[in-house]
């Protein structure tokens, strides 16, 4: 027992629970968990509720039947008990908006709620396209249909995701209600539109020092400068057409962080979604009350996980911050076991999965020692010590990987992250709907978080896994080995290149029984002879190579496809070549997991580099050769840099950089010692 509470302390990074604290735990939870078997179960939560201004529901995965279903039945009786005016979900606002005509009874709306709903169509459909959130829309269209407009709960979006969309419906509402701004919000709109849905694109383009930020600004400025008169003319389809240029505004916003060291995308999503929240509280009067439904990860105060040690917020904690912890209720889901809708990747078929038990020790696993099918725990006072530790919480997003199961749990303080906490034991797929079109599955450039969120077939730059707890552990490996050696080493000091070393997970990289070390300031055997470099070669190979996110850069040596992926994190075009099979198949898996689909890899001998695909802007040679490979340097740009160690296995080795004059001559610059394992040929090969 002692070695699982280890194992799982080094995991997790979490305080381990011990024999006594269990049981301390599982006393307070068996006495305070309520049955949740009937709508009539939720008195006390309504109690518990009382005049809170906003109820945040949230979800452990976005593909399970009984997270939806029981967040519908919360939010009947909010709306018919309580007066709620709206419910705003993780779903980009166009689409939300067309669910909201519908609900509304507004001119325009779709016939009924499976038409309705035929407006997500871009990946993840099944997510809002499914049979459970298409009785709630039809259920609340016959509520209002009773109503006086005024008095009619409405549905919205408060993701940032509908750029190319939001921008479309504010140029058509110019042209049908302010002809006079059409022209002028067209023109602006043009340095975005220019980009389509490939916002990757927009993000790399950031990375040049321009950026249509003034341009996105500028229409909502126009808008906001007209308001009155045009409030005047059509309040609602001012308001809809305000808030897609705001969306338009967050989303540049986004996508430029993604490309900007310490840019911090997730937090400029998490302020769009409090602020989206706000915008439709006021829209609705100073009575209004709304019900959100997002991921965990985005309800549950991010100050109760290691989110908040990265920097990261989200909306439950700046909804407590604005409005107050008492105005605020905060009520988390999750399950033991099950099946779930979700994708292997970004873009990819929606499968039905399994999802195993949860690990030992886990919030899922304690809450299932209760031996109940469904129950809730509302949290008070008398929390015990034992539950105000850091408990591994499962969670699961668009995508997911159940054979990597141990990557999914986040470090919780379960009554700090939550007010109320929904456990069902298991848990079936949502039903996703007939109605959606073959666009469904088109990729688009809108990474969730995954929540996890987390991109389309590749993202640019990747992002880390969300709410990964080894995030500081990599900042701290940027700060005391890379930016700042301790022990006299030239620091790194190149922006560009500290950022994508915080952001690559190099733990997934070195086999499970060394990932305890895999920030530590040494190499790391992978198998087959081969190493993992330590970080610091890393970065100063990577620095030394100084890229633009445009070059093109060749990789010899994929080995564990660390070095890889982080090249990845400043270029997009990155090849890689490795000879050894067997860690070829498992870089390339790794690298699929982790969302680096723009990195190009195969098997071969290095030695002739990818001719294919000369000339490159850049070569990184990352195992010891005894001169430079003349095939390497004729696939060379001129202007291009080789980063080479030179030098015999059983002699001292010199990283050097060599680079191409225009007039295909060479300078070299010995950089340091290193000790680098030797380049491996094919047998066939004599030369």
């Amino acid at each position: 027992m002692k070695m699982l509470m280890l194992m799982l302390t080094a995991l997790w990074g979490v305080t381990a629970v011990s024999a006594d604290p269990r049981a301390e735990m599982l006393s307070y939870l068996n006495e305070r968990s309520l049955p949740l078997d009937t709508p009539a179960d939720l008195d006390p939560l309504l109690e518990r509720i009382g005049d809170a201004q906003l109820v945040l529901l949230g979800e452990a995965s976005h593909g399970t039947s009984e997270y939806y279903t029981w967040r519908a039945e919360i939010s009947k009786r909010l709306i018919t008990e309580k007066g709620f005016d709206f419910i705003a979900v993780e779903g980009d606002w166009p689409s939300c908006y067309e669910v909201n005509r519908y609900v509304k009874h507004l001119p325009g709306a779709a016939d009924n709620a499976d038409a309705a709903l035929e407006a997500f169509k871009r990946w993840p459909p099944w997510m809002w396209a499914n049979r459970e959130t298409a009785d709630l829309v039809q259920w609340l269209a016959e509520y209002n249909a009773d109503l006086p407009a005024e008095q009619r709960s409405g549905f919205f979006g408060i993701d940032v995701y509908s750029l190319p969309e939001s921008m479309q419906a504010v140029m058509a509402y110019a042209r049908e209600h302010a002809e006079d701004l059409s022209d002028e919000i067209a023109a602006a709109y043009r340095c975005l539109e220019r980009f389509g849905d490939n916002l990757h694109d927009y993000a790399r383009f950031t990375m040049t020092g321009q950026n249509c930020a003034d341009e996105a600004q500028a229409v909502l400025s126009l808008l906001k400068d007209n308001a009155e008169r045009l409030s005047e003319q059509n309040r609602k389809a001012f308001f809809n057409a305000k808030q897609n240029a705001y969306v338009v505004k967050r989303a540049e916003m986004h996508y430029r962080a993604m490309a900007e060291p310490q840019g911090n995308s997730w937090n400029k999503r998490a302020e769009h979604m409090k602020a989206t929240v706000a915008r439709l509280l006021d829209e609705h009067g100073p009575d209004a009350r709304g019900i959100v439904w997002a991921h965990n990860t985005h309800i549950g105060d991010a100050r109760a996980t290691d989110m908040a040690m990265t920097g990261m917020k989200n909306i439950g904690w700046l909804a407590r911050q604005r409005y107050g912890i008492e105005n605020v209720v905060a009520v988390g889901f999750t399950t033991h076991r099950g099946q779930v809708l979700a994708g292997r990747q970004w873009g990819a078929p929606m499968e039905t999965m399994t999802v195993p038990p949860a690990m030992g020790g886990s919030v899922e696993d304690i809450f299932n020692a209760l031996d109940k099918d469904s129950l809730m725990v509302i949290f008070d006072d008398a929390v015990p010590e034992a539950l105000l530790s850091r408990l591994g919480h499962r969670a699961k997003g668009v995508t997911y990987n159940p054979e990597a199961e141990q990557r999914n749990y986040v470090p919780t303080i379960l009554p700090r992250r939550y007010d109320v906490f929904v456990f069902i034991a298991e848990t079936s797929p949502l039903t996703m709907l007939d109605t959606t079109d073959a666009e469904a599955n088109d990729n688009n450039d809108a990474p969730t978080d995954d929540d996890n969120a987390d991109e389309p077939t590749f993202s640019y730059p990747p992002q880390p896994p969300a709410a990964d707890e080894r995030q500081v552990e990599r900042r701290r490996m940027v700060e005391n080995q890379i930016a700042a050696p301790r022990d006299g080493r030239n620091p790194i000091q190149c922006p560009k290149v500290q950022e994508a070393m915080r952001r690559v997970p190099r733990h997934v990289m070195v086999p499970e029984t060394l990932r305890r070390h895999a920030y530590d300031d040494s190499p790391l055997p992978i198998g087959h002879g081969q190493t993992i470099s330590q970080p610091y070669i890393v970065a100063t190979m990577t620095e030394l190579l100084d890229l633009s996110p445009d070059d093109k850069v060749l990789e010899i040596g994929t080995g564990s496809g660390y070095q890889a992926a982080v090249l990845a994190h400043i270029t997009p075009h990155v090849y890689s070549i490795e000879i050894i099979e067997p860690l070829l198949s498992q870089a390339r898996r790794m690298l699929t997991e982790q969302d680096y689909g723009c990195i190009r890899v195969k098997h071969g001998d290095g030695y002739h580099g990818w001719a294919e695909h000369a000339p490159f802007d850049a070569i990184i040679v990352t195992c010891a050769a005894g001169h430079l490979p003349p095939p390497l340097w004729a696939q060379l740009k001129e202007g291009g840099r080789i980063v080479v160690p030179i030098g015999g296995a059983y002699e001292v080795q010199r990283l050097v950089v060599i680079t191409k004059q225009d007039d295909g001559s060479r300078r070299s610059r010995t950089v340091m010692p290193v000790r680098f394992v030797p380049m491996t040929r094919l047998e066939e090969d004599g030369d």
